[in-house]
């Protein structure tokens, strides 16, 4: 007869820790779920955010300001104007803004590095104030201490940028892509309440302008969390769309109501 089975059961034990280890990962890696790196990263998702939501206000309160004229033609040449000159203006604000950003951030990383060679102990202060705020053992501090000191100064430096900066995205940023989502999101958003106009008569599109700006509003909202890689549940969408068309909604009655006033004092 063979005793096989309680040989490796015994060898098991004999070894208890390590596997137990082992077994702690696999089950650690299985119950984990791995989430795809989404392509739409948060700063795409801001920027798209801007030039959206300004080019459904500014180009709907202008045509919706227009259209009391009663002209048609002189509604869409006009916001077509508008539309083009504020994609333009809109994606050159924000490639200038996220190239100063950089560079900042820039300057940034050439001060730490300087710090790491000048003062290698105030650096590794620094790391080991930010692992102290996760209420660490004093051990286990000075273990990474340790690590960090005995490490190329890039690895110091790349945990100072995460922990002190939090430069890791800001780093990969490219200010022609802010620049070209701002400019693309303004001229996407500025067509949604121009192109009934194009379609309908002047009444028939100041109405319809009104319904399908609602809606992108309110649909871009419920979907920017998913657009992101987020999970979350239909309430926090639905919350997320009334916050967008809430937020946007005012800001078009607000620019609509100005122009309306303005209107009041053309000469007869």
């Amino acid at each position: 007869m063979s005793y096989d089975t309680p040989k490796r059961q015994c060898s098991f034990d004999s070894d208890g820790s390590s596997s137990q280890a082992a077994l702690l990962s696999e089950k650690t890696t299985i119950s984990t779920p791995i989430r795809k790196p989404s392509w739409i990263t948060p700063r795409i998702l801001s920027d798209f955010t801007i030039g959206l939501s300004d080019g459904l206000t500014v180009p709907f309160a202008l045509t919706a300001g227009l259209s009391a004229l009663g002209n048609g033609r002189i509604v869409v040449a006009a916001g077509l104007a508008e539309l083009v000159a504020g994609a333009i203006s809109m994606g050159v604000a924000g490639y200038l803004g996220a190239k100063g950003e950089r560079d900042a951030q820039s300057t940034s990383t050439r001060g730490m590095k300087k710090m790491i060679v000048a003062e290698p102990e105030e650096a590794l202060a620094i790391v080991k104030g930010k692992f102290r705020e996760f209420a660490l053992p004093e051990e286990i501090l000075l273990s990474i201490t340790n690590y960090y000191s005995n490490s190329p100064s890039d690895r110091l430096l790349e945990t100072l940028m995460r922990v002190e900066e939090h430069e890791a995205e800001v780093q990969t940023l490219r200010p022609w892509l802010s620049g070209v989502t701002i400019a693309v999101a303004y001229f996407f958003g500025g067509s949604v309440p121009l192109l009934p106009y194009m379609l309908c008569s002047v009444e028939v599109a100041f109405i319809v302008s009104i319904i399908v700006t609602i809606l992108v509003l309110f649909c871009f909202g419920f979907i920017k969390g998913p657009l992101a890689g987020s999970n979350r549940g239909i309430c926090k969408s639905l919350t997320s769309g009334i916050e967008m068309l809430v937020l946007g909604g005012l800001a078009a009655a607000a620019a609509l109501t100005c122009v309306k006033m303005l209107s009041q004092f053309r000469e007869p």
